[in-house]
């Protein structure tokens, strides 16, 4: 059963230590074996037992209420994910993808099997399009500003990362005209965050795409400049 609460508790950086996982298990009768703290997210702080996740906000930005309309999407679609039990405007709870990170190297089947699922959920948005002349690009990293509606922008500070450091002049120059801006001629709507980390294995196997958190209207090329290199392989063959 999907139930909706409301919650006046608000967990910030100040009172994180103070904060009782149990509480929040125990009002909704869920069991906690395997209790642990699983590592922080940008948004939340996450909590993990044998069958469930708990997620709370650590500063106020994660919108747990359209996490979980997207993952109820994304399910109704067929696409492998994890289920939203209870939400409310501070935290989440989940049930729990069995199995762990997909770490690479996995095997080619995981990497197909993601690219299968994006595929299906880039085919079917759960809303409407917004106008390209009217979209704006969301400031990524956060520090940036949003970039003119109907462009694509990718972040330049790649091309004076440690990683550019390690590449020919011929690399370079290839990837800065890759980041030139140029017009979109279509937004989709994109999972936003779809590696290592978001992707769950088990036995080798895709188990789901997990963490919706960052899903947004935006550029094609958004969604695989996350992917992991195999991944990311496969795709563009």
């Amino acid at each position: 059963m999907l139930i909706q609460f409301t919650c006046a508790a608000f967990v910030t950086m100040t009172n994180l230590q103070a904060f009782n996982p149990l509480e929040y298990f125990a009002r909704h009768d869920l069991t906690v074996r395997g209790l642990q703290r699983a590592a922080a997210g940008l948004s939340n702080t996450v909590w993990l037992t044998n069958e469930y996740v708990l997620r709370v906000s650590r500063s106020g930005q994660a919108d747990h209420a359209l996490e979980a309309r997207l993952a109820l999407h994304a399910l109704k679609l067929g696409i492998r994910t994890s289920r939203p039990l209870f939400w409310a405007e501070h935290y989440s709870i989940w049930q729990r993808v069995a199995g762990s990170h997909a770490t690479p190297p996995q095997p080619r089947q995981v990497w197909e099997a993601l690219l299968d699922d994006l595929e299906l959920w880039h085919a079917n948005p759960p809303f409407p399009a917004p106008r390209l002349e009217e979209w704006v690009q969301p400031p990524f990293p956060h520090d940036h500003s949003p970039s003119p509606p109907s462009i694509w922008e990718a972040d330049p500070r790649l091309l004076h990362s440690e990683f550019a450091m390690q590449l020919e002049r011929s690399e370079i120059a290839c990837i800065a005209e890759l980041f030139k801006s140029r017009p979109l001629e279509r937004l989709h709507f994109l999972h936003g965050d779809a590696f290592s980390a978001n992707i769950i294995v088990q036995d080798g196997h895709y188990a789901g795409l997990i963490d919706w958190g960052n899903a947004q209207w935006h550029a094609l090329e958004r969604e695989y400049a996350w992917l992991e290199d195999d991944a990311l392989e496969i795709a563009l063959t």
